[in-house]
């Protein structure tokens, strides 16, 4: 991060979207990894250095970069970037007017850069195609009730009332119910959901027929960083958010749908390590407030701070009448009772990049995959120690993809009998013996007890690499015939 300067507003924010993300990225993966290590303490010294290094040469460089670029905007805004408050009309309202069919999906807290790695996850899919699109700018405050007000049809946003119900144009946000009644007002034919509703759809080439636009809330991020008890799972937690979508959008497939956008509210900040003192501001807002959140505040006659910046709600693009002050740098303000080391709200980077990606299930599929054949496959198990031999039978190609696959032995009742494991079939090689992949099969238990008896070998496709997601399985039978010494 030596070196950092950032000149302008869209300067900061470019420079983010563009490169600086994938530091927020290596970070989550890195303790993805770190948290499910078998022996964690061998990571103790790396762990301890990757914490520093992130919030001393990073966070702390980028805030003292970014603050001074927002100490000097007079209204929050920046040229040529696509506010937050604008997106059902850039990017939903064009699906609509030409008459196609879209869905919505607005994950709590998804990151840009969880953003770009979902991307690339959906786009080794079969017929899917992705548009990640300029990331908007978030609200200010970034967080929900706010963020998910400025994704609906509006031309202003207000508080009302000395309470956290974000009004649209005079409608209340706040629910599935008052969140579809303001989108039918632009789209008479809408649908809010949420993502554990929608899954449970039974039918959804019949229930989509009736809707023209439909919005899919998801909360796994958001649901488990805001809690003291859970904020250190919130890595976890995206791969969770991650898979989830991935569900959402194989049933859009199974109901013929073809378009779909994924957003977010607003991002967040995460530290792993214990904060110390001087990552918390002294700060005590002083004033009418009825919002006190540790990375900002809303009410009337707020005091002004050095800790904070001030503004009017105007500047801020909603309806005159109130104040906001957010907390400078990445700095929290003391609050006992809540989470600390994940927080949003604020005004760094991490919190206002907004994710927009366009998901197109084409009609005709493209590219296809390789197919997987066993080799010399019998009919019998005659050894607790099985080795099969599997053929890619195409290289992959650029029309031609790679497959994994998930295999392992189960019984007539589905319980399983050996090791499960994954291989990958993804050789470009026109050598033949190249494509060849061998695996030696464990059983778990004494397999003679089962002589006579038939066993399937169970291999399922990996359909997506949001993370684990496999197929129905192909079953191949094997009759056992064990010696009982060959199991000595």
């Amino acid at each position: 991060m030596n070196g950092l300067v950032i000149s302008t507003p869209k300067d900061g924010f470019e420079k983010y979207y563009k490169t600086l993300y994938t530091i927020d990225s290596d970070y989550r993966h890195y303790f993805r990894e770190a948290n499910i290590a078998e022996e964690p303490y061998v990571l103790k010294d790396i762990t301890a250095r990757v914490e520093r290094e992130y919030t001393n040469k990073f966070l702390s460089e980028l805030a003292r970069n970014w603050q001074p670029i927002v100490d000097g905007m007079e209204t929050w805004s920046i040229g040529n970037i696509i506010s937050q408050r604008r997106f059902f009309y850039y990017y939903v309202r064009p699906f609509v007017d030409k008459g196609k069919k879209l869905f919505v999906i607005i994950s709590d807290a998804l990151r840009y850069e969880t953003m770009v790695e979902l991307a690339e996850c959906i786009s080794k899919i079969p017929r899917m195609k992705v548009d990640m699109k300029q990331p908007l700018l978030s609200t200010v405050p970034s967080y929900t009730q706010l963020g998910m007000a400025a994704l609906l049809p509006q031309q202003t946003l207000s508080y009302e009332r000395r309470e956290d119900n974000v009004f649209a144009d005079g409608h209340s946000t706040k629910g599935s119910q008052a969140r579809e009644i303001v989108l039918r007002t632009a789209v008479p034919k809408s649908k809010v959901m949420k993502a554990g509703e929608f899954l449970q759809i039974p039918a959804p080439k019949t229930f989509f027929k009736d809707y023209d636009l439909i919005y899919i809330y998801s909360n796994e991020i958001d649901n488990t960083g805001d809690k003291k008890e859970t904020e250190k799972d919130v890595f976890k937690a995206t791969d969770d958010e991650m898979a989830k979508i991935g569900k959402i959008i194989d049933k859009i497939r199974n109901g013929n749908g073809s378009n779909i956008l994924i957003t977010a509210d607003h991002g967040y900040i995460y530290q792993n390590e214990e904060l110390s003192p001087e990552q918390f501001s002294s700060f005590k807002p002083m004033g009418d407030f009825f919002i006190d959140n540790r990375r900002f505040v809303i009410g009337t006659n707020l005091v002004k701070s050095n800790d904070v910046n001030t503004w009017e709600s105007e500047d801020v693009g909603l309806k005159p009448g109130w104040q906001i002050q957010t907390a400078k740098g990445y700095n929290r303000k003391t609050k006992s009772g809540s989470g600390k080391r994940f927080v949003h709200g604020g005004t760094m980077l991490q919190e206002i990049t907004v994710p927009v990606l366009h998901v197109n299930i084409t009609k005709k599929q493209g590219i296809s995959e390789v197919s997987v054949d066993i080799l010399n496959r019998m009919s019998r198990i005659t050894t607790s120690n099985q080795v099969i031999r599997f053929y890619q039978n195409e290289p992959v190609t650029d029309k031609v993809k790679g497959v994994t696959l998930r295999m392992a032995f189960y019984d007539e009742k589905g319980t399983l009998l050996s090791d499960d494991v994954v291989m990958t079939f993804n050789s470009s090689s026109e050598n033949s013996t190249d494509r060849e992949q061998i695996h030696r099969f464990v059983f778990k238990q004494q397999l003679s007890g089962l002589n006579g008896q038939d066993i399937y070998l169970y291999i399922r496709k990996k359909l997506s690499d949001t993370v684990e997601q496999w197929g129905t399985p192909e079953k191949y039978a094997y009759r056992v015939s064990v010696l009982f010494q060959e199991e000595f």
